[in-house]
This record gives structure tokens, C-alpha cells and sequence, in this order.
């Protein structure tokens, strides 16, 4: 499918350049957007990604060679869970070695965007 430049008002953020289809869509599972509301595909071209905010439609795609296109189906978008899993402020344990705090009621922002250098995203 392909993508009409000039329908920006589907776009989540501006174009950015993205290696692989792959890569487009990883950034699509971690963005939040300004306003939270997340990401509902992508349409990669070229060596460049768009992320579709949730005004997408499969109105705007057409065929076109070398495009890709990857959108959440309407009717599978449910609401997420705002319960806390643990205790606040608990320490849970992945795979027997690797720990993490558990932080009830609160936004990390910041982590969402920083892929190359992940380490770097933390300090």
C-alpha cells in the first residue's frame, strides 16, 4: 500500500528515516505520541517511516510498489489496564537475575524514542 504525502493530518509525527520496515514499526511499539495516545500503524517508503496517529484509515492507501503499510485494525483497539500489576515501589525479577522497581501512577517519559544507543536513553 502506499501513502499520500499529502494527508498529514494521519500522521502521529513528522517522517523520519528508517533503515528497514522492521525498524518503522519497532518505533511505532514504543512511541506514545504528545498526547499519549499512542501509535495505529505505519507506512514505510523508501527508506522512510511514517507513524499513523488514530485518525488512520485504509481510505488514503493505494498500491504502490516498494511501500509498506501496517495498521491496528479499528475494531481490536481496546483501552490498557491502568492497574498496577504489583505493590508500589516493589522489586520484581526477570528471568532469575535481572531486577526492576515497580512504580505505580506514574509516566517514564523520555525512553520512547532513543533506540541506537539505548543506554544512553537512561542516564
Amino acid at each position: 500500500m502506499g501513502h499520500r504525502e499529502n494527508n498529514p493530518e494521519n500522521d502521529a509525527i513528522s517522517r523520519f528515516p528508517a533503515d528497514t520496515t522492521e525498524i518503522c514499526m519497532e518505533h511505532c511499539s514504543r512511541f506514545w505520541g504528545d498526547n499519549g495516545e499512542g501509535c495505529f500503524g505505519i507506512v514505510w517508503h523508501n527508506s522512510l517511516c511514517w507513524l499513523r496517529n488514530s485518525t488512520t484509515s485504509t481510505q488514503d492507501l493505494y498500491a504502490q510498489t516498494g511501500t509498506y503499510s501496517a495498521l491496528v485494525p479499528s475494531d481490536e483497539v481496546k483501552g490498557a489496564s491502568t492497574d498496577c500489576p504489583f505493590d508500589n515501589f516493589s522489586v520484581q525479577t526477570v528471568r532469575n537475575e535481572e531486577q526492576y522497581t515497580i512504580y505505580c501512577g506514574q509516566v517514564m517519559n523520555g525512553y520512547d524514542l532513543c533506540f541506537d544507543n539505548y543506554a544512553s536513553c537512561l542516564l
